[in-house]
């Protein structure tokens, strides 16, 4: 299949209000337009890729700071937290 003809398909199943914005941004070059989308793609999975994983540092220090914590806490009857 030609390649312009497998652009116009790919732009053509992609919804308006998503597409749109990247062919008015490449003035209706619907190539170009579908480059630029296919691009965010990219950028987009590379930074929720990063951000997954400073969500699990990010909740594993909490996680160990609260344990530490915690353990500091007495109890109602004064007896203190196992750490663990």
């Amino acid at each position: 299949m030609p390649q312009a003809k497998t652009t116009e398909l790919i732009a053509g199943a992609l919804h308006v209000s998503r597409f749109g914005t990247y062919a008015t941004a490449t003035g209706g070059d619907i190539e170009r337009a579908l480059r630029l989308y296919l691009w965010n793609v990219q950028l987009s999975s590379a930074f929720h890729a990063s951000l997954g994983l400073l969500e699990v540092l990010l909740r594993n220090a909490i996680d160990r700071e609260l344990r530490e914590w915690n353990a500091q806490q007495l109890r109602a009857d004064g007896s203190q937290h196992a750490a663990e």
